[in-house]
């Protein structure tokens, strides 16, 4: 599924001249030995999330063979090739209906509408086939909600950010004292996120450190882009597209000595889910969002939360 990873290969410079000075020489050689570094720290992140993929792509395997196999069954059925069984029946029924079919529901996602599901497992399809073919490197932005185990992702990057930062700093760093931190950026095109993040670190060294996610969804709220807060729905409107997420770890020490730019009011900690159906299965993590209007206990009772996928 995955092409094997191979060793960045470090050459030697050529030598200019005999005439380059020693100042040179020692610039060169700490410049490539920061750039060796960098592209360890970026290996050793990607390898956890490689393993990952390999995971994601087996059940998608599974989900195709499945369709596959299950449509040729429906359709023998119904030229009475083979006998009909219950199952058959209730397939053809739900298909006939544009419901997807039970069998299907069990091992992928919710979708009720069987065209929305076809196009959704293009989607993922899409996305899953593209990581695989870059190597194993993942894309600028991941769009979550196409993903089997969300959860299972934002632990490959705990584990990829503490793996990163051995190489960096040069220490190691236990999982139980890294914690999950994000930040809602400005950007709403997929596109923008390989044009760098105005205002930070650069695109390159900020992919080494976390992730960009895409695809969230807001309900029971909005969110002002002007203000980067929190605000009322537009009336009629039960959710809103966020903008990219930027996803990184931190020791549990620097989490509590972050001060983020939150309002008068401080953050509100919006929990994520999969699906609409809040349940202690379908929870992913919290987000912290800031909260100028109102205080945090007003979007609690609104129920505001953040869903991977706003299907029903």
């Amino acid at each position: 599924l995955l092409p094997r990873y191979c060793s960045p290969r470090h050459t030697s410079a050529s030598v200019a001249s005999a005439g380059m000075s020693a100042a040179a020489s020692g610039s060169s050689a700490s410049g490539s030995s920061s750039g060796a570094v960098e592209a360890r720290a970026a290996l050793e992140m990607n390898q956890p999330l490689a393993h990952f993929l390999r995971q994601e792509m087996a059940r998608m395997a599974a989900v195709q063979r499945q369709l596959a196999r299950h449509l040729q069954d429906v359709v023998l059925a119904i030229t009475s090739s083979i006998q009909k069984t219950d199952e058959l029946v209730a397939s053809i029924t739900e298909i006939g209906q544009g419901v997807t079919p039970s069998v299907l529901l069990e091992a992928s996602w919710h979708c009720h509408a069987f065209g929305p599901w076809l196009d959704t497992l293009r989607r993922r399809y899409t996305q899953l086939a593209a990581w695989r073919d870059a190597g194993g490197v993942r894309p600028a932005s991941v769009w979550l909600g196409g993903l089997f185990n969300p959860v299972g992702f934002l632990i490959s990057v705990r584990q990829g950010v503490a793996r990163a930062m051995r190489v960096q700093e040069d220490r190691a760093v236990a999982l139980d004292e890294m914690a999950l931190h994000a930040e809602v950026t400005d950007m709403y095109d997929v596109s923008e996120v390989g044009k760098g993040d105005p205002g930070h670190a650069s695109h390159g060294g900020r992919l080494v450190a976390g992730v960009y996610l895409h695809g969230l969804v807001l309900e029971g709220a909005s969110w002002s882009k002007s203000e980067q807060s929190l605000v009322e729905s537009a009336p009629k409107s039960l959710t809103c597209d966020m903008p990219v997420i930027y996803v990184t770890c931190l020791t549990k020490l620097q989490k509590r000595n972050t001060t983020g730019d939150y309002g008068a009011y401080g953050a509100y900690q919006c929990p994520c889910y999969t699906y609409k159906v809040r349940s202690e299965d379908n929870f992913v993590f919290n987000i912290d969002l800031s909260s100028r209007q109102h205080r945090p206990r007003h979007w609690i009772m609104r129920g505001v939360a953040i869903l991977c996928s706003d299907a029903s």
